[in-house]
C-alpha cells in the first residue's frame, strides 16, 4: 500500500501512533539541521498536516503516550 510522503523529509525523528494517526516529531532535515517540526498523518484519509512546532529542536529521542483517555498526552525523552 502506497501512502503520501512526509511534508518535510527527515531522519532521526520520533514517531508515535495514536488511533488512526501517526505523529512524526523533530529529527534532522536534508541540511542535517535539527528541527522542532511536528506532522500528523491520518491513515484513514492518507493526509499529512503540519502541527504546532515543539518549543525545542530535538532529534534521536523516544516518544510515548498516556493510555488514559482523560490524559491524552505525548511525551518525548
Amino acid at each position: 500500500m502506497e501512502v503520501s510522503s512526509m511534508l518535510e523529509a527527515c531522519c532521526a525523528h520520533s514517531a508515535l501512533v495514536s488511533g488512526s494517526y501517526m505523529f512524526s516529531m523533530g529529527g534532522s532535515d536534508s541540511n542535517n539541521q535539527v528541527t522542532s517540526s511536528v506532522e500528523r498523518y491520518d491513515s484513514v484519509k492518507d493526509v499529512r498536516e503540519s502541527m504546532a512546532s515543539m518549543s525545542v529542536r530535538r532529534a534521536g529521542m523516544s516518544a510515548f503516550s498516556s493510555l488514559l483517555p482523560i490524559h491524552r498526552s505525548m511525551y518525548l525523552l
